[in-house]
This record gives C-alpha cells, structure tokens and sequence, in this order.
C-alpha cells in the first residue's frame, strides 16, 4: 500500500467534495450548539421550578437532585445520541464520490490502487466521525458555559466537553456496585458491554456495506434491513439459548443462569465482531469491483 497515492487521492477528494465537508462540518457544529441550548433551558426551567418544591432545603435545590443546574446528564445524553445518528450518517456515506455516474468516472479512472482508495475512505468514514463528534461536543460546551455564566456567573463553571469524554458523571459504583454485587453478576453486564460493542461495529459496518451496494438511498434501505436483521437475530438467539440450556436451567437460580448467559453473550458478541469483518472486506471486494454503471446504481 502506497502512502504516497493516498495522500494523492486524499487532496483529490477533499478538493472535489469540499462543499459536502464543510457542509456537514456546519451541520454538527449547529447541531451540538442547538442540542446544548435546549438542555440548558430545559435545566434552567427545571432548576427554577423546582426551588419552591416539597425536598428544596433554604430554597435552594441539593446538588445530588436531578433538577439542579449542575447536573447535564440530559444534555450528554442527547448529544451522544445524535452522535449516534451522525456515526450512522457518516458510514453511509462512506463512498460518497461513487453516487454519480461522473463521480464513478472520476474516481475509478485515476491513476490510485484500489486498495489506496479503499483506505482513504475507511479514513475519511472514522476519522471524519471523530472529528465530527468531537466538534459536536466542543460546540456544545461552548454554547452551554456562554449560557451558564450569563445566568449563574462563574460559579460552579464547569467544562461539558471534559465531563463528556470521561464519562465523569458515570459512577462505576452505580453500575457495579462493587463490593455488593458477586462476582457472576458483574462478569453478565460486561459481557453484555461485549456483545454491546459488537452490535455496534456491526451497525456501522452494516451501512458501510450498503453503501458499497447502492450509493443512493442506502441508509434507508440498510436501516430497514437492519431492523429486520436485529428482531430475527434476537429471536434466534433466545430461541437457541432456550433449546440448549431451557430444561437444564429451569427453576434454577440467578447463580447458575447468569453465567450461562454471560457465556452465551460473549459468544454472540464474538460472532457480531466476525460478522463485522466479513462485512468491511465484502465492501472492499464490491468497491474493487466497482463499475462506471451498475445494475442499483444505474
């Protein structure tokens, strides 16, 4: 693989799709700005009426409530799930220049290897969404301290992008409770944070590879198939855990099905990885053979 020719095909496509960048670039800049104004405002509100409520000590509303003015997990939740959207949004427009016939033409016609090409667009598709992301989130701090210390000054000013990329409002006691949950339990819930990332590189890898089969419309016919794909697997995967293991762990406790579980996600976790791999070099053969017109791309 030749750095020199993807440096090559890199300026060739920022220079040929600057609008769709910068337009997508003001895009997640308004969004994190206007996500983060209405947390704000809804928090204000919140924080406002709550001042004269049943549990408000000396009028003013405790720290550790919900409704004070400090607590922004509403708004990171927001934020992260656009995010989310964007991730998606982003992937399926992982070979944007293919989605007219003179872009085909002109992409497939430079001097680049394809696997150059294929590489700068794995590149541009995850690099692109972390700065995305990131501009998302920066945009949001910027618009929530403006609003925060016009209404409160600088009292208790805080950074949303630090708050956000740490996941300092996430006590792992809360989710684990160490020190009280056993050992099995906690063994589940990462195995389900497993089989939780699993699904979502097999999300993005998904529309990745829909995009490499059509180049129009795809993320909303991926997202169909998705769906489709998401309720059969799950009632494949209760169905097999149910005939495997049903009459042996029936009427038994927590202590011998959570481990079982935890195995069975583990294992299902494993296979969304494979699956997503499969998916990505799939991609890659149908980009290699990729042509100036195409029976769903006509």
């Amino acid at each position: 693989m030749n750095t020199t020719d993807i440096k090559k095909f890199a300026k060739y496509d920022i220079i040929l799709n600057k609008v769709f960048y910068r337009n997508m670039t003001i895009l997640a800049a308004f969004i994190g700005a206007g996500l983060s104004l209405l947390g704000f405002l809804i928090r204000v509100a919140m924080y406002r009426g709550s001042a004269g409520a049943f549990y408000a000590v000396n009028g003013e509303v405790p720290e550790s409530m919900p409704t004070h003015y400090l607590n922004s997990s509403m708004t990171q939740v927001m934020i992260f799930g656009v995010i989310g959207i964007m991730a998606v949004i982003i992937c399926g427009y992982t070979f944007h220049n293919l989605r007219t016939r003179q872009g085909r033409i002109n992409e497939l016609t430079l001097p680049v290897g394809n696997k150059e090409r294929f590489c700068w667009h794995m590149m541009r598709t995850f690099g692109g969404g972390v700065f995305l992301s990131l501009l998302t989130i920066i945009s949001a701090d910027i618009v929530n301290f403006i609003g925060h210390t016009y209404v409160f000054g600088i009292h208790d000013v805080y950074s949303l992008t630090y708050r956000m990329l740490t996941f300092s409002d996430i006590n792992p006691s809360d989710i684990f409770f160490v020190g009280i949950l056993p050992d099995y339990v906690k063994g589940f819930i990462i195995s389900v944070f497993y089989m939780g990332t699993g699904m979502g590189l097999l999300q993005l890898s998904a529309y990745i590879f829909g995009n490499s089969v059509k180049y129009h419309y795809n993320i909303i016919i991926t997202y169909v198939v998705m769906q489709i794909v998401k309720f059969a697997g799950f009632i494949c995967l209760t169905a097999l855990v149910y005939f495997m293991f049903g009459d042996s762990l029936h009427g038994k406790g927590e202590e011998m099905t959570l481990p079982v579980m935890m195995y069975c996600a583990y294992a299902a976790g494993t296979f969304l990885f494979i699956i997503s791999g499969v998916l990505v070099w799939r991609s890659y053969v149908r980009y290699c053979n990729a042509q100036i017109t195409t029976q769903t791309n006509i």
